[in-house]
């Protein structure tokens, strides 16, 4: 299907339109430079050694088995990913932790939406071992009125049942409710479900470069919501 793609890069929104701000994590408010290393360097080196394959062919196994479970929940199983590799994938995320970080401006904006009393909802296809070791570096609770991972409504964002499953446990209002997110498709899911705001994160790691051309209105900066 053909979309009209155009560049929303310097979008600014009145933050205080809505009462509802859900925020996904990796990629969004965290650095998806972390997963990425994860995902691309240190899992096929892990595989590569184990198996005794190079690591250019761990690479290309563990990218189509990727492709295969994309929008998935499997696809953001640790555990699943473990037996399937037979890699402990909970002990390397740990070995690599220091990798964590904020993306930039980040904190200030989860500080400010805080101060102004927002129900704000950290949303993600994270399971509950990759939140653990998320949560225990950053702290990103201490902000949240409550974080809901898609596995515990057994489905992944990109479906309609994670969102009426969502819906039925907060009884949010859609007009007034708002999603930022780095993953186009789980954008599509929101917006079919029928949230009024969506936003895409242009950079979600930090060592890559950017999109600037999308359907959705895009978020360069987190400056870019403003309050008045």
């Amino acid at each position: 299907m053909l979309r009209n793609y155009m560049s929303k890069s310097n979008v600014m929104f009145n933050i205080k339109m809505v009462d509802t701000i859900f925020l996904d994590m990796d990629g969004t408010l965290l650095d998806l430079h972390y997963d990425n290393f994860i995902w691309e360097t240190a899992m096929p080196i892990e595989y590569a050694n184990l198996h005794g394959v190079t690591c250019q062919h761990a690479k290309s196994i563990i990218k189509e088995l990727i492709h295969i479970h994309r929008g998935t929940l499997n696809a953001y199983c640790l555990k699943y990913w473990s037996r399937l590799l037979n890699i402990d994938l909970v002990d390397l995320h740990y070995r690599y932790q220091d990798k964590i970080t904020f993306r930039e401006n980040a904190e200030l904006f989860l500080q400010n939406i805080k101060d102004h009393n927002f129900n704000v909802f950290l949303v993600t296809n994270a399971d509950k071992d990759n939140l653990r070791i998320k949560l225990s570096i950053t702290f990103l609770d201490k902000y949240m009125k409550g974080i809901y991972s898609a596995h515990d409504f057994g489905h992944a964002k990109e479906t309609q049942e994670f969102w009426l499953k969502l819906h039925n446990e907060i009884k949010f209002s859609k007009n007034k409710a708002i999603l930022i997110d780095d993953n186009r498709n789980v954008l599509c899911s929101a917006k079919q479900f029928g949230l009024g705001n969506v936003f895409l994160i242009s950079k979600p790691c930090s060592m890559t470069n950017g999109i600037y051309m999308s359907e959705y209105n895009i978020i360069d900066n987190f400056n870019q919501f403003y309050w008045n």
